[in-house]
C-alpha cells in the first residue's frame, strides 16, 4: 500500500518537524511544498492497517495541524531507477 500525506504543521520551519517522519521506517520521501500544506510525505506500507496506524501516529503529534491522505490506486510511471 502506498499513500501520500499532505501535512500542515505549526513549527517555524519544516526542518523542526521532520524528526516525526524520520522515526517511521515506511516513509520513503518527505518534501517541502508550496500552498496551504507544508510537506508531502510518501509512504509505502505492508497493509492498509499499517498505513492507518502511521496516519494516526502522525495525526497525534502536537505540531501537526492537518493531514490529508491520498492512497495510491495505480502507478503507470516510476523513473526512480
Amino acid at each position: 500500500m502506498s499513500a501520500y500525506f499532505e501535512i500542515q504543521h505549526r513549527c517555524p520551519r519544516c526542518a523542526d518537524v521532520v524528526h516525526v517522519f524520520q522515526s517511521i521506517p515506511e516513509v520513503v520521501t518527505c518534501r517541502g511544498i508550496t500552498g496551504d500544506m507544508d510537506l508531502l510525505v510518501y509512504v509505502q506500507a505492508d497493509s492498509m492497517r499499517r498505513l492507518h496506524e502511521i496516519r494516526e501516529y502522525i495525526d497525534a503529534q502536537t505540531d501537526i495541524i492537518k493531514i490529508k491522505t491520498h492512497v495510491v490506486m495505480s502507478e503507470w510511471i516510476d523513473n526512480r531507477g
